[in-house]
């Protein structure tokens, strides 16, 4: 059981919340975890990015595991978390698994895919200076739909215990739906007014492929030669 209370030097009361946490495991070593919290209503002095404080709205958040023994040649976990806030307006889920394959004590492969999707009530977009004062006259935020894929791949070899060698691949694409682009009404608020002096669209798609392989040569005890290979390509618009 938890419990955290933070202000800054200003006295701005950045969080307030509790969370309880479970965890157990069977004599199988398969296993389970899980946990609730929520975060009461404080003030954020970063959401605007350089602007007034405003205020961050309360949120409850929870997250559920589960794995299997990891001492198999097949072994596997998924986990789950999910948080939602102003009445259903801010909610987040995160789906996760994994499964680890070693057909023999010196090899290992595992791949482990993801998916995300994010409804942000105000999320930041833009900071916005008309008078050239370097000070932001008008906060724009807007309501984000986001969604995000990605795949971890990877396998390693062992042919001595001073020669391995390991690669992994990892694709991923995001994308983000902004509407209803508004600017913060006042500092110390979630209150805002419509705004349509943005020029550009903030919306987003990005995509991306990422991959390394890794040789460790153990030459002499306590002496290790490292050679890495690594490719990445980013498509976005």
């Amino acid at each position: 059981l938890n419990a955290w209370h933070h202000r800054n030097l200003d006295g701005v009361e950045l969080a307030r919340g509790v969370n309880v946490n479970l965890w157990g495991k069977c004599h199988s070593d398969w296993g389970s975890s899980a946990g609730l919290s929520h975060e009461f209503r404080v003030e954020d002095d970063l959401a605007t990015r350089g602007g007034p404080v405003m205020v961050r709205p309360a949120s409850t958040w929870w997250w559920l595991e589960g794995w299997s023994d990891e001492g198999g040649a097949v072994s596997g976990w998924a986990s789950y978390n999910g948080s939602r806030g102003l009445r259903g307006r801010n909610r987040r889920h995160r789906l996760e698994c994994g499964v680890d394959w070693r057909p023999r004590s010196n090899l290992e492969f595992g791949i482990g895919p993801s998916y995300g999707r994010d409804r942000v009530a105000a999320q930041w977009v833009d900071n916005v200076d008309d008078d050239g004062d370097d000070e932001p006259d008008h906060c724009v935020f807007g309501q984000l739909d986001n969604r995000t894929f990605e795949v971890r791949l990877r396998g390693s070899a062992a042919f001595t215990p001073r020669l391995s060698l390991q690669g992994n691949l990892q694709p991923f694409v995001t994308t983000g739906d902004y509407d209803d682009l508004r600017e913060l009404a006042r500092e110390h608020s979630f209150a805002f007014v419509p705004y349509s002096g943005l020029g550009d669209n903030p919306d987003f798609s990005q995509r991306s492929l990422r991959a390394n392989v890794v040789l460790r040569w153990e030459y002499a005890p306590g002496s290790t030669v490292f050679v890495v290979w690594q490719q990445v390509h980013d498509w976005e618009h």
